[in-house]
């Protein structure tokens, strides 16, 4: 809830949470409406709990749910499912571990981060609602699992 209102405090125009938990939280509900109201677009992982229901905050709704896909652009195997906004590449990411060696990870948490740096694109050209992003990904499937498709950008 600190680094949401320091986030706010700083007039950022996005906030990605790469986080979820099984139970509400009404302080965390708060602190993200509170960043909602001020224009700020929030990203959350839509968490990796075996296809279960989506995790908070991705559920809350002015919140943006992410999933996972692989890059055949199959569902990530342990991704949340029901309220899921859009997915992105999540699945045999490289990433740099804390002894600075590549390895690779999977999960909502990464598709979450690729996410917020398109939506960031998106912010930087004027497009800052969810219709606008939802009119440019590309249709998957099943909404309850892909949402409204895979986010992309392009120009």
């Amino acid at each position: 809830m600190e680094g949401i209102e320091w986030s706010i405090k700083q007039g950022v125009d996005i906030i990605n949470l790469s986080f979820g938990f099984a139970k509400d939280d009404s302080r965390l509900k708060a602190a993200i409406e509170k960043a909602h109201l001020k224009g700020i677009l929030i990203v959350a992982s839509a968490g990796n709990n075996l296809g279960l229901s989506t995790d908070y905050p991705a559920k809350y709704e002015n919140v943006l749910s992410i999933s996972a896909v692989d890059k055949n652009k199959k569902i990530f195997a342990y991704a949340g499912q029901g309220k899921i906004d859009f997915v992105a590449p999540g699945v045999n990411v490289p990433v740099i571990n804390t002894e600075g060696s590549i390895e690779i990870q999977s999960g909502t948490s990464f598709a979450t981060a690729y996410a917020s740096g398109v939506i960031s694109l998106f912010i930087q050209n004027g497009l800052k609602n969810k219709e606008e992003i939802i009119n440019r990904a590309e249709k998957l499937g099943e909404i309850s699992i892909y949402g409204n498709g895979l986010i992309q950008y392009k120009n």
